[in-house]
């Protein structure tokens, strides 16, 4: 009996321990989480202004807890207690009114007002350390914080006018410490280091965050892009099926229709009833070439005028009642994969006859600053409202047989290089421009 308490005694003792650390890991999880960066997709200023609440909070806390510690060590007097705890309580209420406001606030955050919160933090350090040392107190280091904040967080037109201010606070805090004490050479250093520390530091994270805003700008076009190449992967498999699916019937019913054609009384619904197979054929076919996989992408190094010269001679067999006028220069010379390149040039001569039939292409190439420009331009109407505001976007077409896929897949063909593909209008019609890098070695 004794064996058996004492057993559930250790047990006991060992699931108290147990929950002990638990509770230690969990309180050093919600700890480590007040560091943490509260991404928001939808407006990365909101993020910002919040990460900002997060560590005042914490400065709240630190100031709050060092207040003994700086009445032990002299550097806040008695008599500044009252103003000292005011600053802090100041700081807690517009802290505490700043998350209300921002963790239900509907409307996008503007960069000014990211400013004007790190402003308010300079300030109030700036106040807590007049009533706590000045210069002398330890925390003035925190001056180096608030720079780096303002330079990460901060536009270039607001990061300097912080960085001035920031610097101005400084001075001020270093004038009432000379009020009191001599100016020597060893305090001019001093100062002058203390300048130039915050002004490096501003330097280095600013620099800092242009990188990462550029970064992040990257990371985003990289995922719009997969998301592209996704969906157009899952629309091919679809196609794919549709077309298997419907081919064999519509085969079916084309050659009935073409044997009853034959009988007079019936020759003319039924002529009209092949031409809209026939249309439904096109249809299909146009779908089937619009599929394309970047993944399966091999560069071969060609030259311009003559591929480009064989891919147009191909398409004009089928439209030769239309001229296409190449203005490439005979030494140009470019590194694409091959297959889907040619699917390219053939879907943008499709669209150009189709908006302006029988009447000129111009296709131009040019190399400027290691960027292709390949320009195909039409003489009809140019694009319509519709296309210019929805271009990117698939199924986007005003066209009575078209898939509006053609130009998508152009434009995800020129992203996967690293380019892009862009649709204007202009005095004479309308132009669609791909460039992409050159490759090094195929120029």
């Amino acid at each position: 009996m004794n064996a058996l308490s004492a057993l559930q005694s250790i047990r006991t003792r060992l699931f108290s321990i147990t929950s002990e650390d638990a509770s230690v890991s969990s309180l050093l999880k919600e700890s480590l989480n007040l560091f943490k960066f509260p991404y928001q997709k939808s407006d990365p200023e909101l993020t910002k202004i919040l990460w900002l609440i997060k560590l005042r909070w914490m400065a709240v806390f630190l100031f709050f807890t060092m207040s003994i510690p700086n009445l032990i060590f002299g550097y806040l007097e008695r008599s500044n207690l009252p103003i000292y705890i005011g600053i802090i309580s100041t700081v807690f209420l517009f802290n505490l009114f700043m998350q209300l406001v921002w963790n239900h606030r509907k409307t996008s955050a503007e960069p000014y007002m990211i400013g004007l919160h790190l402003t308010f933090d300079l300030t109030a350090l700036s106040l807590l350390l007049l009533s706590s040392g000045g210069f002398e107190n330890p925390f003035i280091v925190l001056f180096l914080l608030n720079a780096s904040l303002g330079a990460i967080l901060l536009p270039g037109s607001l990061g300097w006018p912080f960085l001035v201010l920031t610097h101005a606070f400084l001075a001020l805090l270093q004038m009432y410490y000379l009020l009191n004490h001599p100016f020597d050479l060893q305090t001019f250093v001093i100062i002058c280091i203390s300048h130039l520390l915050i002004f490096s530091f501003w330097v280095v994270m600013h620099a800092l965050g242009g990188y990462l805003a550029k970064q992040h700008q990257w990371n985003a076009q990289a995922r719009l892009a997969a998301e592209k190449q996704d969906r157009l992967r899952a629309l091919g498999a679809l196609t794919a099926g549709f077309s298997h699916e419907f081919a064999s019937p519509l085969n079916t019913a084309k050659i009935r229709l073409e044997r009853m054609a034959r009988v007079p009384q019936y020759a003319e619904d039924l002529t009209e009833a092949l031409a809209a197979i026939r249309s439904c054929e096109q249809v299909i076919h146009q779908m089937n070439s619009s599929q394309m996989d970047t993944r399966d992408f091999k560069n071969k190094t060609v030259s311009t005028l003559e591929f480009i010269q064989d891919i147009v001679d191909t398409w004009k067999e089928q439209h030769p009642e239309v001229t296409v006028i190449l203005k490439i220069e005979k030494t140009d010379r470019v590194s694409v994969p091959l297959l889907t390149f040619a699917q390219v040039i053939l879907n943008l001569l499709d669209n150009a006859a189709e908006a302006a039939p029988a009447k000129p292409i111009i296709i131009q190439h040019q190399l400027l600053h290691g960027l292709h420009i390949l320009t195909f331009s039409d003489q009809g109407t140019g694009f319509p409202s519709l296309v210019l505001e929805k271009f990117g976007e698939p199924f986007i077409t005003t066209k009575s047989h078209g898939t509006g896929l053609g130009l998508y897949t152009s434009q995800l063909f020129a992203q996967s290089l690293g380019g892009d593909l862009i649709i204007q209008n202009y005095e004479s019609g309308g132009r669609v421009i791909l460039q992409w890098p050159s490759v090094k070695g195929a120029v």
